[in-house]
């Protein structure tokens, strides 16, 4: 069994960026700050696509999604603000750390699975940026790296799962994919044959994957504990 993982709310959480973000921005930051985070991830994902694939620039996806979620948070943010956040959210990016047990996770699988790679929607930079904050290119081969803004194509799309799939050298039940998203990660990695872990870190309605997920799992502790099963 070969495993990709996705990164952002797989690997570390984004919501703690966002909170600390929050903290350092708004002083002394916001009383429900996390769900101001789900709010605003939500709203990227209406403008993801788009900014990927240059129909509107970063600065505006960020306008877009900061200016939506806190107004849908009852906040009022300035496109000026909103671009100002952004740049304290991304120096709270730069300080995300692999936890103790994401690091027992990431070692299981070296010891367990056949291959490890990941795969990840985002511009190389902020991604490659991640991945090195995190320290956690040791388990992962340079070409098993998959960077949506560094192949031309992005999650959901098969393409890139495909990609993953040439590289492994693997298909179907041999692969398992764990990610965050229902749409973008669980769903279109089932559709072709893998199997899953729905890292549900964002306690979403369990329907949203329709019964695609092979597992379900909230925290990082019960990741680890379902993942020798998983890799079988």
């Amino acid at each position: 069994m070969t495993v990709f993982f996705d990164v952002d709310d797989t690997i570390y959480s984004r919501g703690d960026a966002f909170v600390q973000a929050c903290e350092a921005f708004f002083k002394p930051g916001l009383a429900d700050a996390y769900g101001v985070y789900l709010l605003c991830n939500r709203r990227t994902n209406e403008v993801f696509k788009a900014s990927q694939h240059g129909e509107i620039s970063m600065d505006e996806m960020n306008i877009y999604r900061y200016c939506k979620g806190f107004a849908d948070a009852g906040l009022e943010l300035s496109a000026q603000d909103a671009l100002r956040f952004q740049k304290a959210y991304q120096e709270a990016l730069k300080k995300i750390t692999c936890s103790p047990v994401m690091k027992q996770i990431l070692n299981t699988c070296a010891d367990i699975a056949e291959g490890m790679g990941i795969l990840t929607n985002g511009p190389s930079d902020k991604q490659r940026g991640k991945i090195a904050a995190l320290g956690i290119a040791p388990w992962f081969p340079a070409d098993w790296i998959i960077v949506s803004g560094e192949v031309g194509t992005d999650k959901p799309e098969s393409d890139i799962f495909r990609l993953a799939e040439k590289i492994s050298g693997k298909t179907g039940k041999e692969l398992l994919y764990i990610g965050d998203s229902p749409e973008l990660d669980i769903i279109p990695a089932a559709e072709l044959g893998w199997k899953t872990i729905w890292f549900n870190r964002r306690r979403l309605d369990v329907t949203l994957c329709r019964g695609m997920a092979d597992y379900i799992v909230q925290t990082e502790e019960e990741l680890l504990n379902v993942l020798p099963a998983a890799l079988m």
